[in-house]
This record gives C-alpha cells, structure tokens and sequence, in this order.
C-alpha cells in the first residue's frame, strides 16, 4: 500500500477493496447452491498428521477479552467465544480455504428427496475432554436442551431458521424464539443407533447444512446440565455456564481463573488436523489498549490491534485468495514486522432505538443527522464499509454493487451527507427546541472496542445536541446490555449481528416487526407491512428453488424499505477484520466470516 496517500484517498481505496471483496465471496456462494455436490467430507484428508506438538516450548500465546459464558445456548462474548472456538466440534464445518459446509462429527449424510428428511453418519470412537464416548444420543441432549431450557438464549436457531419439526402449547406465552412455548420432548431429532442422526423438518430449507456449521448446535456430553426437559443433569446451569466444558474440538479447557487467564491443551483424540501445537495460553484483559501493549512486546503469537491504533500505510499485501482474504505484512509501531491478514465481515453494527421510549421523530432526526461515512472514518478508523441496511452487502440481492447503488440512490435520510437542517426542523415540529430538548441515554459497550465506541458516543453526543436531542452517555459490558435489553431497560445502544448463514433472512429477523425483538418496534403500518412480508414472502417460501429464491431475495428488500421509514435502528458500518501474527507462526487466518479463528492447523517454523 502506498504511504504517501491522504486520508480520504486511503479511506476510498479501502471501501473499493471491500466491496470487491464482497463480490468474491458472492461467487463462493454461488458455487455451492448444486445439492447433488454436497459431500459430507472429512476436512482433514489432507494427509496432516495428527496428535498434538512434542516440544515443551510449542505454546501459541494470546490475549483475549473478559469471559461470560462458555454455554452454547447463552449469548457469548468475544473473549468466551475466543475459547469455544477452540474446544467445541459440530456435525458440519467449513474446511479452510472453502466455502461448502463439509462433515465435522457428521462422516456422511443424506437429504430426502422433498428435502425434508436428514440422516447423519457419525464418527465413531470419537470422545469428548472428559473421556465419555460420543454417540447421537449426546446431540439429541444438547438440541433438547437448547430448544427447551428455560435458559436458552438461542432456541430459535433449530426452531426457527432451520424448523426442524416440533409441538408447540397453543396457550404458552411464548413463541418461535423463545421456548415457552416448546413441548418438550416433541422436537423431532431422533438417534436411530449409537451413530446414526435422523432430523425431520416441518419444510425443506434453503441453509440447513450451513446452520449446523455454528456452534450453538455443538454438543456437550447426554445429561451433564440439569436444564433440560426430561433430564435429571450432573450439574446445575450456573455452574456449567462458568465451568470449563467438554467438547471434541482440537483443544481442551485444562485451567481456567476468571478475569485471569486460561489454558487449553492439545486434545490428543481429536480426530482431524493437529493440534501441531501444544498448548493455547490465553491471557484475559478488559482494555483494549492492554492487550496491544502485549502485542508489542512480543508476548502474543497472534493478535488484533484496536482501530485506534491501526495504520493503513503501514500494511504491505502480498497475495489474495479467491474468498477475498488478503495477507502480507505489517510494521508495528515499534518497527517490528508480522503477518496480517483482513477479510470482510457479514457484521452489521447499528444504533438500536427501543420504539417505545425513543419516538419515530427522535429516530428520524438521529439518521438524518449521523453520517455514516463519517463514522466509519472517525469512530472506526476506516475499517470497513458505511453501512445503510441489515443485510451485509456480501449477502445482498445483486451483490455489493446492488447494495450500493440501492443506498445511493434510494436512503431517504442523505447518502454520505449530514442533513441536521431537516433533523431540528422535524424536532421542532415535535415540539423540541434548545430549552426543551429529547433527553436520551445511549449505552455502548465498556469491552467491545471501547475506544471504538467512545468516538461514536461522543461524535452522537456532538451532532445531535444542536437538533435538540440530550444525548448521556453510559459504557457497560455486552453482557449487561444483553440483560438490559431483554428487559426493555436501555433507550438507544449500540449491537449489531454477525450472520450465521449467507443469506439476508439471518439478520432480517430483527426487522421484521416484533414486539419481541429489542427494538420494540410494532403496531405501526410499515412494521405491520415488515412483519406481513417476513410471515408470508420470506417464512412462505424456505426452499431451494429458483423461484423461491428470488421470491425472498424480493421479500428482504421490501423489509428493509419498511425499515427505513420508521428507523427503529440506525445503521452504522460493516466491519473489516484485521488479524496478525509472529513471523515465526505458520498460521492461515480464517477464509471467510463463516470461518472460525482456530489454531490446530498453527505451527511454529
């Protein structure tokens, strides 16, 4: 990359990068939709040996973020899933450098021909960290529990997004997304033998083999909790939620002090490639800046570096693969070089507006007077794209060329501009002015690029003053924005969604108009039209087919039409993601966003 470049210029080639990028991916995607290519492949046939490192000294180091849970059915954290990655195996997986769901636990499988029916070959021999053997029965447990706990935070991903079939009480409270209403014991996923999986779906859907890649279906060991219906358990759920957990990933939880560290050991049965490796010490740091201080002093094998301190000149690319991820080098501060890797995310960051303490008029005023160029460049440090919908571009109808010129041409609230003329007129006809202003409390997150999100903050605080909206600001953990959300406690905060699968319905669903998502955003005529589209364009028609296809990919733009006129949450960017690591680690970082950050294929040269 050329050093001499002005800011702007180096911010514009960036965004160029990216939404080519986007468009690679766009054509790996496109390549898997064949059903008669699905193989349930093993991911390790690459002649790599197996077993963990010999060397006392072969420890890969890093530093991560606070933990909260390691529990699959709980909404985690970065720091917690920095772990689960590591240590958790699933039926299906991505292998590195691909972008076709291939077996993980799962050997082979086979699809009815209504596309309904779904029949697993698991591995046998297989064993969890704890030495108990792994059978279908220990998947049937964990989904059990994931749909019916009444701690679940994630029931909807084998409910709802994959419906796999099941009975439902027609006078529970709940829905779809929560289980209160589940019947326990009626979802339909059945061991035929020790090693033999059987799932019935209510309707063929289009991504079920992507969905059993992420890792709230992995499993943990048949009864080990005691929060699943028709279980008695081992262990009660706040124990297990704080406990090292037995998987079959690569690495194994062998020590663990919260707000401390944690280790993980090369599991010496893991069935696939590696661990070449043998140990991860993980080091737990609440600040960002902290964990850089790390980096520079050699103490890290692999690590990020905050947006603050990122330098787009000092990054030299060398190769970029056909999935969009570019590596080379980069100079560190301290004139020290490493690896660097960056790929697109399908991450969208946004403003959530609780529709029911925040009015529509405040909503419109904040999109009129926030640009999101602006953001991107000054809060995020350029890393990544403004963004103006839900859906990431990678995944939107025509690509990121569509998306573009659809926000262009069509964002009723400025496209790279700032309108706070007509932000303090609509607050004044609303009966606002300098003496009289909206009083609203935005919390953002305290261990989630805090530097990050503090430029946000004060950049809102700044700009919407003067269009007569009080802004107080508040950093907590995401876990306690989580809790106060559900709660309907907070007015605006920041969040955002990461898509499981390539396909806009995975982040359209916090569009759709439901009492029951954090935006409170309902009873009104554009999110009556949102929640009509979502029930009976997209829901209508899961399939595979050509025509079900483009009868959704119409359905999400209508959704995010609807959106836009009412602003329950105020967009902000799609992510970039940077990773680096020592010169003397041989390390592929992850092909895709669907990919996971995991270390048993890093060795030291």
């Amino acid at each position: 990359m050329d050093p001499t470049r002005d800011a702007e210029a180096d911010s514009q080639t960036r965004r160029s990068f990216l939404v080519a990028a986007g468009g690679a991916s766009m054509a790996a995607i496109a390549g898997c939709a064949d059903e008669d290519d699905l193989d349930g492949g093993d991911p390790a046939d690459d002649g790599a040996e197996d077993g963990g490192g010999s060397d006392d000294q072969n420890v890969i180091e890093v530093s991560i973020a606070p933990t909260d849970s390691f529990d699959n059915i709980r909404t985690k954290g970065d720091g917690s899933e920095a772990i689960t990655y590591q240590i958790y195996a699933g039926l299906m997986t991505y292998g590195l450098g691909e972008f076709e769901p291939v077996g993980e636990l799962a050997e082979d499988y086979t699809i009815s021909d209504d596309g309904t029916v779904y029949e697993f070959d698991l591995r046998e021999g297989q064993t969890f960290h704890d030495g108990s053997e792994f059978t279908a029965h220990d998947i049937v447990y964990s989904w059990e529990r994931l749909v019916g706990s009444p701690n679940t935070q994630e029931a909807r991903h084998i409910t709802t997004d994959v419906p796999v079939d099941h009975d439902v009480d027609a006078e529970s409270p709940g829905d779809a997304v929560y289980p209160d209403d589940y019947v326990p014991g009626s979802l339909a996923v059945k061991a035929v033998d020790d090693h033999t999986l059987r799932m019935e779906l209510r309707a063929p859907w289009h991504s079920v083999l992507e969905k059993l890649t992420i890792g709230e279906v992995e499993p943990i060991p048949e009864g080990l909790v005691d929060d699943a219906p028709g279980y008695d358990g081992e262990m009660g759920f706040e124990e297990f939620e704080s406990s090292p957990p037995p998987g079959l990933g690569p690495f194994e939880f062998v020590e663990y002090q919260e707000g401390s560290h944690a280790r993980l050991e090369a599991f010496d049965d893991y069935y696939g490639e590696g661990p070449h490796v043998d140990a991860v010490e993980m080091t737990i740091l609440a600040d960002d800046d902290g964990r850089y201080q790390r980096a520079l002093g050699g103490d890290v094998d692999i690590f990020e570096i905050p947006e603050t301190q990122y330098d787009d000149s000092a990054v030299d690319i060398g190769t970029e693969t056909e999935l969009g991820v570019r590596t080379g080098t980069y100079e560190l501060e301290n004139g020290e070089t490493v690896n660097y890797g960056e790929w697109q995310d399908v991450y969208t960051a946004y403003i959530i507006n609780n529709a029911e303490r925040v009015p529509k008029h405040v909503r419109q005023a904040m999109a009129y007077t926030l640009n999101q160029h602006q953001i991107v460049d000054e809060a995020f440090n350029g890393l990544g794209v403004p963004s103006y919908m839900y859906t990431p571009p990678t995944v939107y109808p025509g690509g990121p060329e569509a998306y573009m010129e659809k926000a262009r041409e069509e964002y009723p609230y400025g496209f790279d501009e700032r309108l706070p003329g007509e932000a303090r007129d609509l607050m004044e006809s609303n009966g606002h002015d300098a003496d009289t202003p909206f009083e609203l409390t935005f919390t953002t997150f305290s261990d989630r690029q805090p530097n990050a999100y503090d430029r946000l903050a004060n950049l809102m605080r700044e700009q919407l003053g003067p269009v007569h909206i009080d802004v107080s600001i508040e950093q907590v953990p995401f876990n306690t924005i989580i809790d106060r959300a559900i709660g309907g406690e907070l007015d605006s905060f920041s969040l955002g969604n990461s898509i499981d699968y390539p396909e806009a319905q995975d982040t359209l669903r916090y569009a759709r108009g439901d009492p029951n998502d954090f935006s409170r955003w309902y009873g009104t005529e554009p999110a009556e039209r949102a929640a009509d589209i979502w029930e009976n364009q997209v829901l209508a028609n899961p399939g595979p087919s050509e025509e079900t296809v483009e009868a959704r990919e119409q359905a999400y733009i209508e959704m995010e039409e609807a959106n836009w006129e009412e602003v329950p949450d105020v967009m902000l960017y799609h992510p970039v993601e940077t990773e680096y690591w020592s010169e003397d680690l041989e390390y592929e970082p992850p092909s895709t966003a669907f990919h996971r950050q995991q270390y048993n294929h890093a060795r030291f040269e």
